[in-house]
């Protein structure tokens, strides 16, 4: 039983994995923040040699397919079902639920013929059949709408936000500079922060970093986060040394939220040159900690930098190489980026987010 005025929600997060950007980030920051629901978890683990992964990252996974619905009816406890990603559409199909909420972050790999087909079928086939869903950004809204045919009226978008206790300039460069010393990083760096997915365009980034080296030789490029794609990581270390850039470049996999942002703050500039985006927060957490943003024009990340980043095509390697140079070269740029960018993160808020995601829940239980 639940305390009167409290709404319960049967939360089905699907595989528990680690990571500090995107869904993890989403689902930590709005979860926090709810204060008049009760979130029954429902994931599951890998199970070690019972996880059998197929050669793209929506693989078939046993544990997924036939163990993870069982164990679902056996937790279940509430009316309301919040599926955590779209990869658990199929689940629509094996469940008649009265009320269940969908959070699509993108349909990468289910919108067209890239990925599974089999899974992508039942995928969408299942999200079709939700009560509602939410999603992150007006141009998921609109995808949704076009892949899917769902009523827009029964879509709603909850924008991400920024930990500005967390995700903020530093006081003076002095803290910077401390920051630099301690983990040995140089004081000139570009610095992107996200996967190596062929969607996130890292190439893109890395061969307009060489170009930027020819013309500033001290620069250093620093990545930071896991790979998450099957062969990423050996395809990106393949790429720095066809490129002559392994003393150049540094990555790292895993950072506390406070050790990330210090990486914003005292990177000289942030690229992110992605090529399908459902929102785009490391862009988004660099310009709260006053870091210039040099950006992709596609998909959803319009709507995240606004006029405070400088957007260019993704395949532009030259564009991005010369607009880097203009940034680290001219302080009053920099300023200028710094300020909108300041200004352009102010808008998102998840106190914000958490309180539309309560509205919601409060929706539905009144339905």
């Amino acid at each position: 039983m639940i305390r009167q005025g409290v709404i319960g929600v049967d939360y089905l997060s699907g595989l528990r994995i680690p990571g500090i950007f995107g869904r993890k980030r989403y689902e930590k920051q709005i979860q926090s923040r709810l204060t008049t629901v009760r979130l029954n978890q429902i994931g599951y683990s890998p199970l070690g040699i019972l996880n059998l992964w197929r050669l793209n990252i929506y693989a078939l996974r046993l544990d997924e397919f036939i163990f993870y619905p069982p164990w679902i009816a056996l937790r279940q406890k509430y009316k309301i079902k919040h599926l955590a990603q779209q990869g658990l559409g199929y689940l629509l199909n094996l469940f008649r639920w009265e009320k269940a909420i969908v959070t699509i972050y993108d349909l990468v790999g289910y919108a067209s013929v890239r990925g599974d087909p089999l899974l992508g079928r039942a995928v969408l086939s299942g999200l079709r059949k939700a009560n509602r869903i939410v999603t992150i950004s007006e141009y998921m809204k609109r995808e949704i709408g076009k892949y899917l045919a769902y009523p827009p009226e029964r879509i709603k978008v909850i924008y991400p936000g920024v930990d500005r206790e967390t995700f903020k300039p530093f006081a003076t460069e002095d803290e910077a500079e401390q920051f630099r010393k301690e983990r040995e990083i140089p004081r000139l760096f570009v610095m992107y922060a996200g996967s190596e997915q062929d969607r996130k365009n890292v190439d893109a980034a890395l061969r307009a970093f060489q170009r930027l080296k020819q013309r500033l030789p001290e620069v250093k490029f620093i990545k930071i986060g896991r790979p998450q794609q099957m062969g990423a990581r050996r395809k990106t270390l393949g790429l720095i040394r066809e490129l002559g850039l392994e003393e150049e470049t540094l990555i790292i996999d895993d950072l506390t939220d406070q050790e990330l942002a210090g990486y914003y703050n005292s990177a000289s500039a942030f690229i992110f040159p992605s090529l399908e985006e459902g929102f785009g927060l490391p862009p988004l957490e660099a310009m709260a900690c006053g870091c210039p943003v040099v950006t992709s024009n596609r998909a959803s990340l319009p709507e995240v930098v606004g006029k405070a980043g400088i957007m260019l095509d993704p395949y532009d390697v030259q564009g991005f190489a010369e607009t880097m140079h203009t940034v680290l070269t001219d302080e009053r740029v920099r300023r200028d980026m710094k300020a909108l960018g300041l200004c352009q993160a102010a808008k998102f808020s998840w106190d914000r987010s958490a309180s539309s995601m309560e509205e919601l829940y409060q929706e539905m239980s009144t339905d």
